[in-house]
């Protein structure tokens, strides 16, 4: 009796393994993606960047190469309008008699 009890199971467990794999047509259809040479602007790039607060934690950001050159000019350019206003002192400390 128990032998007629544990059947629908095992039916059930084939039946649902069968119908979860992908079809051949489905398999062959799909192409591989060619890959990307570094310097093309569509090349993803992943860095490790440390968490300000901690000395082990570290953060993985993933761009591609025109983001980052985007983030990077941007960067820059904040940089260079904050110096043109006056906000950041481009000075050293040994040379502070020649800035005044």
């Amino acid at each position: 009796m128990r032998a007629l009890a544990v059947i629908p199971f095992v039916v059930m467990f084939a039946s649902s393994s069968v119908a979860q794999s992908p079809s051949p047509e489905i398999i062959s259809q799909s192409a591989p993606k060619p890959k990307l040479d570094r310097n093309d602007p569509a090349y993803v790039i992943c860095r490790r960047q440390q968490i300000t607060g901690y000395l082990s934690r570290y953060q993985k950001t993933c761009k591609t190469r025109a983001q980052w050159i985007s983030d990077a000019r941007l960067a820059q350019e904040e940089v260079q309008n904050a110096q043109d206003r006056g906000l950041i002192n481009s000075c050293s400390a040994a040379d502070r008699r020649l800035c005044d």
